[in-house]
């Protein structure tokens, strides 16, 4: 793994940083603004059910060197 970002979440405010930094981590690589959108607002969903149903967390978003490797059918 190269370069891990780590976004508490425990309130309004770590949902937004989570939302931002998976946003700025996307853009980065290449996503469309619509996959964008939709990438963060998965992210903000599951960051407010962290906040919401349990007492937060943390993200920690990295972007692998490689896809990993497939079962074969």
């Amino acid at each position: 793994m190269t370069n891990e970002t780590r976004v508490e979440v425990r309130d309004d405010v770590g949902i937004l940083n989570a939302r931002q930094a998976v946003r700025a981590i996307s853009r980065t690589l290449g996503f469309s603004d619509t996959d964008l959108t939709l990438i963060a607002t998965a992210v903000s969903e599951i960051a407010r059910n962290m906040v919401e149903y349990g007492r937060g967390g943390e993200f920690v978003f990295a972007v692998l060197d490689r896809a990993p490797a497939r079962a074969s059918p």
